[in-house]
């Protein structure tokens, strides 16, 4: 009898032991949970930091941590929506909008707050002012919802600010000062921009995709000369039949690349890749400033002026430097204003709004 009691037992133990294989622990679970967690505010504090390296440093460890917890939800079998939230969220920051739509997709909770938000941050990137009416109609909800949501109110902003609603979109901004998150840098930085918008009345409707921008992308910049700025019409020695990048096919400013591309701009990029998504950097504005000037003036030795220079007049850039000598050009053609230290960091990012002023005062 003894014998046959501890047979069940056993038997019993064991089919336990057995529905529990392949079923998510409750500790598995918050493993799980924790990864996604960490992962999202490693990416709201890359979404808010100037400095490259160190966005791009956490941007690629909120990678890894979701790569961690995808590859423990495709083991157990666990459908955790978040984590695909997740990555849409890192390619929104990376600025590959196409990928972060594909990502937000997949989300099978596609009524979670921050999916909606998220949903509506690609679409201003992608369509701005056409899609900011329906943004305001569908995030207003959120919001009232989620009072204490960053994002959702940050979003609403930009929308209303999108609409020339300034007012109502200081009000956005000013609460997610109060809710206190990472984005509060973002949001003090458009209040900023707003303050500055009312003192030099910059028309915003054609520059809207970036002015909020801490950094910059290539293609955004490459857009706001071509479509924007309309450099190419100031060009009288373009160099036609410049092979086109082969990288460019995903971004949304593709055609503004290639033209300016095929002009004779982007000289300081080497090699068939444009890196669309890379942020740009006070060099390299020089560099595409002093491209601008050469081929406006067919004045090639320009590239070459300062190259024997002993010592640098410019303090943060040194003369054996890459960008030296545009930078020297630059700011002889007054594009780049030298601060009052008179130091500029070649290899800082730059913003949206300094982007627009700095083109603004040589393409005219």
């Amino acid at each position: 009898m003894k014998v046959k009691i501890i047979t069940y037992v056993c038997l019993a133990g064991f089919t336990i032991f057995s529905l529990g294989c392949g079923r998510i622990t409750k500790g598995e679970k918050s493993g799980i949970q924790g990864m996604y967690e960490k992962a999202k505010k490693d990416i709201m504090t890359a979404e808010s930091v100037a400095n490259i390296s160190r966005k791009n440093e956490l941007l690629k460890t909120a990678e890894a941590q979701l790569n961690e917890a995808d590859a423990l939800r495709k083991k157990d079998k666990f459908a955790m929506n978040e984590i695909d939230a997740g990555y849409a969220y890192l390619f929104f920051v990376s600025g590959d909008y196409g990928q972060a739509k594909k990502f937000a997709d997949k989300n099978k909770d596609q009524n979670d707050p921050f999916v909606v938000v998220l949903n509506q941050r690609i679409a201003l990137k992608e369509k701005g002012k056409e899609n900011a009416r329906t943004a305001v109609d569908i995030l207003q909800p959120v919001v009232n919802g989620n009072p204490r949501m960053a994002m959702a109110h940050l979003t609403l902003g930009d929308s209303h600010f999108l609409l020339g609603n300034f007012q109502e979109a200081q009000k956005h901004y000013t609460e997610v000062l109060k809710i206190g998150e990472a984005l509060q840098v973002q949001a003090a930085d458009r209040l900023e921009v707003l303050d500055q918008i009312r003192r030099t009345g910059i028309d915003t409707s054609k520059v809207q995709n970036i002015i909020f921008s801490i950094s910059v992308q290539r293609d955004e910049v490459a857009d706001l000369l071509q479509r924007v700025f309309k450099a190419d019409q100031y060009l009288k020695f373009g160099k036609a039949g410049e092979a086109a990048f082969k990288d460019i096919s995903g971004s949304l400013y593709a055609d503004s690349v290639r033209s300016l591309k095929g002009k004779g701009f982007f000289t300081y990029i080497t090699g068939e890749n444009f890196e669309p998504y890379k942020p740009v950097t006070r060099g390299e504005i020089a560099k595409i400033i002093e491209d601008f000037v050469v081929l406006k003036t067919g004045n090639i030795a320009l590239r070459t002026k300062y190259a024997n220079d002993a010592k640098s007049s410019i303090k943060g850039i040194d003369v054996k430097t890459q960008y030296y000598n545009a930078m020297k050009v630059a700011v002889d053609a007054k594009a780049i204003l030298v601060p009052l230290d008179g130091s500029i960091n070649p290899l800082e990012p730059i913003s949206g709004l300094e982007t627009i002023e700095t083109f603004g005062r040589i393409i005219k």
